[in-house]
């Protein structure tokens, strides 16, 4: 079980030995890797889903699958490691600029998240 916990909290890209020393966080960062683990299912079910809708080989469907996978997985942990929580604290405390720093920090995520949702609707 140790081992398994440690892989679920390495899964968002978090320094294990930094967690194992902070026995506080142990359950937060398990949810954190199984949040991903799960996001990886069901986007690799979805992908595959995908796949067999423009091939009827069901090899190339779990290829497509995984790889679909592999894609949103890759995106969520990149989108989780570079929010700058010092900057979104600074925001909601009032700080000088705030909401327009949080503008400019919101958009870039905001309009990656309606590209995604356009490509995956269009047929």
């Amino acid at each position: 079980m140790n081992k398994f916990k440690e892989f679920m909290w390495s899964l968002p890209g978090n320094e294990v030995w930094i967690v194992r020393n902070s026995p506080t966080d142990h359950n937060y960062y398990f949810g954190q890797g199984l949040l991903f683990t799960m996001t990886f299912f069901f986007a690799a079910f979805c992908g595959f889903f995908a796949g067999m809708d423009f091939s009827d080989k069901w090899y190339v469907a779990i290829i497509f699958g995984l790889i679909w996978g592999l894609l949103v997985y890759s995106i969520d942990r990149m989108m989780v490691q570079t929010i700058d929580k010092v900057h979104i604290d600074k925001t909601y405390s009032g700080g000088k600029g705030g909401m327009k720093k949080f503008t400019l920090y919101f958009l870039p995520r905001f309009f990656w998240v309606l590209f995604w949702l356009y490509l995956c609707q269009v047929r």
